[in-house]
């Protein structure tokens, strides 16, 4: 078959090529319908067919944007385009100019081979990591059109995914992007090492990690509630505060296609399996808590909703 990929003959194909090297799909639904988060409400509310295969925790038909088979698709995609790139980069003798790319390259690579272990494998146990099945670690772009991988064990994808860190963390430089936060800058790819070793237990690299991102002063690091959100009440107005990469709280802004909004959030469908009353009257949202004040979710207020999956904020 003829092969269509982009033919790298310079430094500067790179930084367009690492654009699809971030998926597009993420298990936010997965997640969040196979969690304690949600309740069945009762058969004379409607859902749809994935929402109640993971509620139920059977194995989804479909090949939705947030099935099993959606992410599984949208990683190795991405990964495939990080491959493409380092393969690339080492054609050229991995010149200086473009060690950045490589850095990104190799942390956008982890970061898809992270969320595909979460979601197919077991949880990592150091004790057990060995026994389990991993997921397969591609390193390589495609030259045929079939080919058979091994999964190998737990233990090892979660060493080449810790080897991918090591090696690109420190070639990251925020002085390549254009738009920093569309990318994984130094905050974002330290925020990822530090989750990624915090599963993966080694605690001095989640703080060393954690405090490349917050510093000393973590508060200056938070999302500033009153000054960003007091005065609004449209949803619109909401989302663009939220999402704007001019917000220090956020660290990296993607693309992800998902029906999660509609299916979690304050819309009259879907509404059988959700964060329904029992859950936030008794363990969330009207509780007490840290994130209360008096009794209830902060900003709560406002935020238009339904009774059988109530939005958190």
């Amino acid at each position: 078959m003829p092969d269509n990929r982009i033919d790298i003959d310079g430094a500067d194909k790179f930084a367009p090529l690492l654009v699809s090297a971030y998926p597009t799909k993420l298990p936010m639904l997965m997640g969040e319908m196979s969690s304690d988060n949600v309740m069945d409400n009762g058969a004379q509310f409607d859902d749809m067919l994935l929402q109640e295969q993971l509620y139920l925790w059977e194995d989804p038909t479909g090949n939705d944007d947030d099935s099993p088979y959606g992410l599984w698709e949208a990683c190795y995609n991405a990964i495939a385009s990080a491959n493409q790139a380092l393969e690339g980069m080492d054609a050229l003798g991995n010149p200086d100019n473009v060690k950045a790319q490589r850095g990104e390259a190799l942390i956008c690579r982890a970061y898809s081979h992270f969320l595909l272990a979460n979601i197919f494998c077991m949880p990592y146990n150091p004790q057990t990591a060995d026994q389990h099945l991993g997921i397969p670690y591609c390193k390589t772009t495609e030259k045929e059109v079939f080919v058979n991988y091994e999964r190998g064990t737990l233990a090892q994808t979660y060493e080449q995914i810790a080897a991918d860190i090591e090696e690109g963390l420190p070639l990251i430089s925020d002085a390549s992007y254009s738009v920093l936060k569309y990318h994984f800058n130094k905050k974002a790819a330290n925020a990822f090492a530090a989750r990624f070793y915090l599963y993966y237990q080694k605690w001095d690299q989640v703080i060393e990690c954690a405090d490349r991102v917050i510093g000393n002063n973590p508060g200056t690091s938070l999302r500033h509630w009153e000054e960003d959100f007091g005065e609004l009440s449209l949803v619109s107005d909401v989302v663009s505060q939220y999402t704007s990469e001019k917000k220090v709280a956020n660290l990296l802004i993607s693309t992800a296609f998902s029906e999660s909004g509609y299916v979690t959030g304050p819309w009259d469908i879907y509404k059988r399996y959700g964060h329904g009353q029992e859950i936030y009257k008794h363990q969330t949202i009207d509780t007490y808590g840290p994130w209360s004040v008096r009794g209830g979710l902060m900003m709560a207020n406002f935020i238009i909703s339904v009774l059988q999956k109530k939005s958190v904020p």
